[in-house]
């Protein structure tokens, strides 16, 4: 399912995510979109933290949300791919109304390709 005004729910992922990071002792950058470059996801540090900037237009939410996701644990310092971040999109999509297993079980829309 996606969010009827996927701008809320980036500002609504953006407070679910600090959130936990907090919870977790670690830095929470600030959450931007879109990116100002071509990209569909960048970081930017600064002396105040980090940025993290997602593009969500014409992206399926729990995509943009692993990247804001990804995004902050990649400014904070931590691997991605740990346990912490399926927990974190999972929590996240459950907040802004997306269903984790649908999504990822879904048939791939036309624009993407299938494995052989």
């Amino acid at each position: 399912m996606k969010p009827e005004i996927p701008a809320l729910a980036f500002a609504q992922a953006a407070r679910v995510i600090r959130a936990r990071l907090h919870a977790e002792g670690l830095p929470a950058p600030a959450f931007r979109s879109p990116p100002r470059t071509d990209a569909t996801r960048t970081i930017s540090r600064h002396p105040g933290g980090a940025v993290v900037a997602v593009r969500i237009r014409d992206r399926e939410p729990l995509e943009w949300v692993a990247d804001m996701v990804e995004g902050a644990l990649r400014a904070a310092g931590r691997p991605p791919g740990d346990g912490l971040s399926f927990r974190i999109i999972e929590e996240t999509c459950a907040a802004i109304g997306v269903d984790v297993d649908a999504a990822i079980l879904a048939p791939p829309g036309p624009h993407e390709e299938v494995p052989y």
